[in-house]
């Protein structure tokens, strides 16, 4: 390995680092203790897990760094479609096992449970082994789409660099005055809980009487590494994918450092994220090697695809607000 190379890696480090701390400020911000206190134990740390997490990334990229162990281009389409294929397959023999447990209960046969367990060990094992390279071949296409459209800094650098992790993000626990529809503040909760755990966080967090909360279900989350989730179809992930690096990026600009100020200038940055995202993740699909006009309906915008129920829920959400106002 020449100096050269190994500078530019130590560098890279180095961005990354800054990254990873830009996101554990970014997202304190937005926080509460009274929502730290009523997720409790089910809190979720981003400071634990980008401890887990970075050090596995540097791993792998050293590992790429040598001749032979980086992919073609032609190859990461088809990486990140079987890892794709396999995350749904394990999804798929996980709702199996845990259904077939339910309804055996006690009376599981252990030799029949052994062998279920192997069957999931080895799926998990194949999609471990597997997440590294198809996080460097989305990485690779959003990077690409990013620097076409002259985001990164001079000299082809790009800023940040892109970094996710394919993994089903934290879920987050939301609270908004009972009288106005706002985000007001938002906490991570660990997302292996159940719908009873939900609620009894939910039931804490509006104890006071003056505030609704709700525990939802995140796609992405802009952390770095970003969370991309990996239960949908390669188009939304490169749009997630997209999204959540915009996020990284605008964090360095004006728009990203006010994103946690007031709950609307995190609508704005997140209607933005949107916009571009949706743009430039699809760029980053076509870069991999994605056809656009595959599941076209699918991915109209709203208005176009049923503008009848955009009216009804716009008009839903006017109403809803005027009722708040009014006290009802």
């Amino acid at each position: 390995m020449n100096h050269h190379i190994l500078k530019s890696k130590l560098l890279w480090i180095f961005l990354v680092a800054v990254c990873c701390l830009l996101s554990l400020v970014a997202y304190n911000k937005f926080t509460s203790t009274k929502l730290e206190s009523a997720a409790g134990a089910h809190g979720f740390s981003i400071f634990w897990w980008e401890v887990q997490t970075v050090p596995l990334k540097w791993m792998h990229l050293l590992w790429e760094m040598y001749p032979g162990n980086a992919p073609t281009h032609s190859e990461r389409y088809l990486i990140v479609q079987e890892y794709l294929q396999l995350s749904r397959k394990l999804e798929k023999e996980s709702s199996r096992v845990e259904n077939t447990l339910l309804a055996k209960g006690l009376t599981e046969p252990t030799n029949i449970t052994k062998m279920i367990d192997e069957d999931l060990a080895e799926l998990i094992f194949q999609k471990k082994i597997l997440r590294n390279r198809a996080e460097e071949a989305v990485e690779a296409a959003v990077s690409e789409a990013a620097t076409q459209n002259k985001l990164g800094l001079p000299f082809g650098i790009l800023f940040p660099p892109t970094d996710f992790r394919l993994e089903e993000p934290p879920l987050i626990l939301i609270s908004s005055p009972r009288h106005k529809i706002i985000m007001e503040k938002s906490h991570l909760i660990k997302n292996d809980i159940n719908f009873r755990d939900r609620f009894i966080i939910e039931s804490k967090a509006e104890s006071d009487g003056k505030t609704s909360a709700l525990v939802d279900n995140l796609s992405g989350l802009g952390t770095y590494p970003a969370f991309v989730s990996d239960k949908y179809d390669l188009r939304y992930l490169m749009r997630t994918a997209a999204h959540e690096w915009l996020h990284n990026y605008w964090i360095f600009h004006p728009l990203g450092r006010n994103m946690w100020s007031s709950s609307d200038m995190y609508t704005l940055n997140e209607t933005a994220a949107n916009i571009a995202g949706n743009e430039l993740g699809d760029q980053a699909f076509e870069f991999l090697g994605g056809d656009l006009s595959e599941y076209e309906y699918k991915y109209s915008k709203s208005e176009t695809a049923n503008p009848h129920l955009t009216r009804i829920l716009r008009k839903t959400r006017t109403e809803a607000e005027k009722i708040l106002e009014n006290g009802d």
